[in-house]
């Protein structure tokens, strides 16, 4: 996988999908542990959250060599029972791969509402949202427009601010689209990342060929005229989320082996002052997921303890120089957890260029740590 833009489908399985929806929203996900999902939602039993729950049925409808097609009609209730929304979506499975694909024909709002929120119900330990940043986006985008050779057009995005100091902007251009890439430019000129991005194609007769939204929490809406050229960007997500997993996995403390830290390394020096510091702390404190407490609220260094509120994982955290945090996971330590904390900082804080290394304690010396 990667690079290639080919997503490998079964013809019949394309075929099923394509004859049941008109429009679609997709999403990937990540396989952390191996799962028979057909054994897993054969005898599961449901799991509540403090304010919903669900009531499904699922029904395998084709399974090849590598591939598992199944059909979730789901209702999502209230904690007082009462029904507020119901709907389906087919999940494909990728056994070799261990990649998830989650197609439906309903709405953003219901795969935002319900599907995301049922996977994580009843799947949270085994399976993760794949996450991409706007340079991945860029990437994707400039890709499919060289696989469709038409020009992607563009004329709604939104965009976020460094350390979170404005809510998301919504950028638009009247009834003009204008080329991507400049809707790129114009939210760097506002110092905003873009995470969402409307595109749109046309071919040589003016004939609208692609009609396509992607978000960083790899979300995907379209229209059918291009479906397999959608399904093609997914192994851009797919690679993103096989690189995330080598990173982040299996870094907990062991009985034999100390915990690997991880290095998210910015290309600035953001947190050199105690002002930036202290935003990092504010943009903490509204992580939703997870309690903190913090050891040096930034007076020289940010020093803190996190625990993950869905998965029970913790990792401490310490900023490094002033351009550099430091994740050091304790005895659990998902991917899952991991991933969404990164996500959440690229989001609310400031987008990093990459994660540029991972450094194991033995290696990791006291002045860099302590720096």
């Amino acid at each position: 996988m990667g690079g290639n833009l080919k997503f490998e489908i079964p013809s019949e399985i394309q075929t099923i999908i394509n004859s049941n929806l008109d429009n679609f929203v997709a999403s990937v996900y990540i396989e952390e542990k191996k799962i028979d999902i057909e054994e897993y939602f054969k005898d599961t039993l449901e799991r509540n959250f403090p304010y919903f729950s669900f009531d499904f049925k699922v029904k395998k409808i084709i399974r090849t060599k590598e591939i598992i097609l199944f059909k979730f009609d789901v209702e999502k209730f209230t904690h007082q029972n009462s029904k507020v929304v119901k709907g389906s979506f087919f999940l494909i499975h990728n056994l070799n791969a261990k990649i998830i694909f989650i197609i439906s024909p309903e709405t953003k709002h219901f795969m935002d509402r319900v599907i995301h929120p049922f996977m994580q119900s009843y799947l949270y330990d085994k399976i993760s949202r794949i996450y991409v940043t706007s340079k991945e986006i860029f990437k994707i985008l400039e890709l499919l427009e060289g696989y469709l050779k038409n020009p992607l057009l563009s004329k709604l995005c939104t965009g976020t601010r460094p350390f979170g100091d404005h809510p998301d902007k919504i950028l638009k251009w009247g009834d003009k689209l204008i080329p991507f890439r400049e809707c790129f430019n114009l939210a760097r000129e506002e110092a905003l990342s873009i995470n969402w991005i409307r595109v749109e194609a046309y071919n040589h007769d003016k004939k609208r060929v692609l009609k396509m939204d992607i978000s960083r929490g790899s979300n995907i809406s379209s229209n059918l005229n291009c479906i397999n050229e959608v399904y093609s960007v997914l192994n851009i997500i797919i690679k993103k989320g096989e690189n995330d997993l080598k990173i982040l996995s299996n870094k907990e403390i062991k009985k034999d082996k100390p915990a690997t830290p991880i290095v998210i390394q910015y290309d600035r020096n953001i947190l050199e002052n105690l002002e930036t510091k202290k935003k990092l702390l504010e943009t903490i404190e509204k992580y939703k997921e997870c309690n903190f407490s913090v050891v040096h609220g930034g007076n020289p260094h940010i020093y803190m303890y996190l625990r993950d509120s869905i998965d029970s994982s913790s990792f401490s955290l310490r900023s490094v120089g002033s351009d550099k945090i430091l994740l050091i996971p304790q005895l659990k330590a998902t991917y899952s957890s991991l991933t969404r904390f990164i996500h959440f900082l690229t989001e609310n804080f400031i987008e990093y260029e990459d994660i540029l290394e991972i450094k194991d304690t033995n290696n990791t010396t006291n002045n860099e740590i302590h720096n």
